[in-house]
């Protein structure tokens, strides 16, 4: 199942070695002017790096390595440099260099393990952040992250375990409570969900994606006045997450409020065209008004989008059955359970709705969720 807000994982946290200068290096500051000149060009690049210059910032780690090439703070502050301009080959290949210098640096492995997630290798950045936590036990970052990365692999006790450890090692994680919170919610466990969310927001209370999690939960928990005001919150943080009005579309929706759904969903697509829960979205908003035509029209756009989105399937074919095209609705159906044969069930129970009802309820799925 794909949730609107994902747990856990932010840049900032790459910067963990930003002011990394290794003792060894220290020791050669006294012996070796070449090492000094080296130093100064790091600390320079540093602040360029924190003032946001990457450019300035790796023109003086070139410098730093150019006066010495054995400088591993050098090559993971210049890595880091790379990695935040998404050019994460390079990354990597100098978090590689910092590693053959220095096999003990935790920092190294935990960052090439963040350039291993930012490309969707998992399994990579797993073991890197293995290597980090061997090298570093009490290291709360390398948790969070191989949290995240099983998360993303869907292996949710460990990673649940991981945030667990985490949180224990350093209480003032935001991440690591988003990240737990959104597995407790994935296990049900909504009441714990919501209390994980809530230290989030205490932590960082401009934590957009923790607004727009604990507002998910409570929309489940049916809680949809009080789901708003964190989308609500969210959107003011920040106004252009297209996820946030398509799950504030989904309350009004539930709330009956029709015009405002449309509204959000309307925006979320402006924001994102290539978004396709919120076609979806919209489309089951215009499906409980009786606009069939604009209904089957979205979900063939979110179908186009994502040719696995499960849930448009089933509402094109929902559609198309109050339309009477009973043929074209069951092809919409045996492509559901192609792609989620579990499903069987819960899907004879919504068109044993539409049939005995010949109308669609504007709370009886939870549209913008795909298996």
């Amino acid at each position: 199942m794909n949730r609107i807000f994902n747990p856990g994982f932010s840049e900032p946290r790459f910067l963990v070695g930003l002011l990394l200068i290794l003792l060894n290096s220290l020791t050669c500051l006294a012996q070796n002017p070449r090492a000094v000149s080296a130093s100064s060009y790091l600390e320079r690049g540093n602040e360029w790096q924190r003032k946001g210059e990457l450019d300035r910032a790796i023109a003086d780690f070139n410098i730093a390595i150019a006066f010495d090439p054995n400088f591993a703070g050098a090559y993971l502050n210049r890595g880091l440099a790379y990695q935040s301009k998404g050019n994460f080959q390079e990354a990597i290949a100098d978090f590689d260099r910092a590693i053959q210098i220095q096999p003990c640096m935790a920092e190294a492995y935990f960052n090439r393990g963040n350039a291993h997630h930012l490309r969707g290798n998992w399994e990579a950045a797993i073991a890197d952040f293995n290597t980090a936590i061997e090298l570093k036990p009490r290291f709360a970052g390398a948790y969070a992250s191989r949290a995240f990365a099983r998360f993303k692999r869907g292996e949710l006790d460990a990673a649940k375990a991981d945030y667990d450890r985490a949180i224990s090692l350093n209480r003032r994680q935001a991440e690591a409570y988003l990240g737990r919170g959104t597995i407790k919610h994935l296990q049900g466990d909504l009441e714990g969900a919501v209390a994980d969310f809530n230290k989030a927001i205490k932590i960082n209370p401009q934590a957009v994606n923790a607004y727009g999690a604990r507002g998910e939960a409570l929309q489940d928990k049916g809680e949809l006045n009080r789901a708003i005001v964190d989308y609500d919150r969210a959107i003011a943080i920040n106004p252009i997450m297209a996820p946030v009005y398509s799950a504030r579309g989904s309350a009004w929706r539930e709330l009956g409020k029709l015009p405002k759904a449309i509204d959000d969903f309307n925006q979320a697509i402006e924001i994102d065209p290539r978004f396709a829960e919120a076609y979806n979205n919209r489309g089951y908003a215009w499906l409980v008004s009786g606009n069939l035509d604009s209904a089957t029209a979205d979900f063939d756009k979110a179908i186009k989008i994502d040719p696995r989105f499960t849930l448009a399937y089933c509402n094109r074919g929902l559609a198309r059955m109050l339309q009477g095209r009973q043929t074209e609705a069951e092809s919409d159906f045996s492509e559901v359970l192609k792609l989620a044969p579990r499903r069987k069930a819960w899907l004879d129970g919504r068109i044993n709705e539409v049939t005995q009802q010949h109308r669609i309820s504007p709370s009886s799925e939870k549209e913008g969720r795909n298996d």
